[in-house]
């Protein structure tokens, strides 16, 4: 404290706030605290107050939309990049009803008695579900059951097949004869193999037999009148007429049929031959059948060793 010129005690203060006012006197606002969030010499923020007015002491803020990220980069999209789908996750077409080779691969297997039906159903069938892989409809269920019902048939007519071949005529196939013929097949006589099994349907005068030409041939399991024996082939040369014809047939047949059929069924047929009557027949050819013909009536089953 010092004196004052006056002589009274006076006290000085370091404190920046002004002395208070007298009362009644004009009132001195505070002086403003500086915000920490506002840098020296910037201008103070002023936020939107209710009614579009400022508050005091703040700043009204850009309400515009933030530019796109993407906009500063030249060339850029003017979307958002969508991300790419994975492998095997593509969309697939959506198509109303049920697939149309489905169903006719179903039709097709149930009408597989006929093998290229039930071939043509396998096939639509794989059609049909490559299809189905790609877009989203009905039929995959009907594709499947005619794929297997096809290969159901088929099967099928493979083993009857099979079974059809094991179990031809016993008698022929000791006696190498292969397969059995369908019943009733019509063939020229010249056409006989040996083992066949045949109805002649000639007219037989003694032991001579006339007017051969279309055999019915029979497996041999079935009754039938002849069996052919053995085929062999006269030498070439002019035609030497019917007697030399049938004396080097009968000793053909003598010498090369005779040992070739079972001594059991001896009783049952009696040899014979079929020949080249005339010039023309002996141009076309010089072959000899030597059967064994049914003493009377039908045989049943190869006589063939």
């Amino acid at each position: 404290m010092s004196p004052s010129p006056t002589g009274e005690d006076t006290t000085s203060t370091s404190s920046s706030q002004p002395p208070p006012s007298a009362p009644g006197g004009p009132q001195v606002p505070p002086a403003p605290i500086p915000s920490p969030f506002v840098a020296p010499g910037a201008a103070p923020a002023v936020h939107e107050a209710s009614g579009g007015q400022p508050y005091p002491g703040t700043t009204a803020v850009d309400a515009s939309p933030l530019p796109d990220a993407y906009a500063s980069f030249p060339g850029a999209p003017t979307t958002s990049p969508v991300a790419p789908v994975p492998p095997g996750h593509e969309q697939r077409e959506h198509r109303p009803g049920t697939n149309g080779l489905a169903i006719a691969a179903l039709c097709c297997g149930i009408a597989g008695l006929l093998p290229p039906a039930a071939v043509v159903g396998i096939v639509l069938g794989i059609v049909a579900l490559s299809q189905l892989r790609r877009v989203v409809q009905g039929g995959r269920g009907l594709a499947i059951a005619g794929i297997v019902l096809g290969s159901l048939w088929l099967l099928g007519w493979a083993a009857l097949i099979t079974i059809g071949v094991m179990t031809d005529d016993p008698a022929s196939t000791r006696s190498g004869t292969g397969p059995t013929p369908a019943d009733g097949r019509q063939i020229d006589v010249g056409d006989l193999k040996p083992g066949e099994c045949f109805n002649d349907g000639t007219v037989k005068d003694g032991k001579d037999v006339e007017d051969v030409g279309e055999v019915t041939v029979l497996p041999c399991s079935k009754p039938h009148t002849s069996q052919v024996v053995t085929v062999f082939v006269l030498p070439e040369g002019t035609y030497p007429g019917k007697d030399k014809v049938v004396e080097a047939a009968d000793r053909g047949c003598s010498d090369k049929a005779e040992p070739l059929v079972r001594e059991s069924r001896m009783g049952e047929v009696e040899p014979s031959f079929i020949y080249p009557a005339d010039a023309w027949t002996w141009a076309n050819s010089r072959a000899i059948q030597c059967t064994a013909d049914a003493r009377s009536g039908t045989v049943t089953g190869s006589v063939l060793k």
